[in-house]
């Protein structure tokens, strides 16, 4: 049971990873959720929870300033769905 239980974290873990290069949230928040540019926020090592809220509050509208309203643009951001939600944020609030 617990070998199940360590299986489905590192897939979890390896699909946060993999929604994160696919909807191309690294282009403005780093490969590894550490940006380079300045005026984007780093992702890595926040808690999961407060990256789901700030990633909902986007989406829905609810945060409104250039770089979300700029976030709002893309199909993919608008497109996502809740659980690859939790699993993006999931696999950034590993990283160190």
């Amino acid at each position: 049971m617990f070998f199940l239980f360590i299986s489905f974290c590192v897939l979890a873990q390896d699909s946060g990873h993999e929604l994160f290069m696919e909807n191309l949230c690294h282009t403005c928040h780093g490969i590894e959720g550490k940006t380079i540019y300045p005026n984007y926020p780093n992702l890595a090592g926040h808690d999961a929870m407060y990256i789901r809220n700030q990633f909902l509050d986007i989406q829905s509208k609810n945060r409104k300033n250039s770089f979300t309203i700029m976030m709002n643009t893309f199909p993919t951001v608008i497109a996502i769905e809740p659980k690859e939600i939790h699993d993006i944020a999931d696999y950034l609030s590993k990283l160190p």
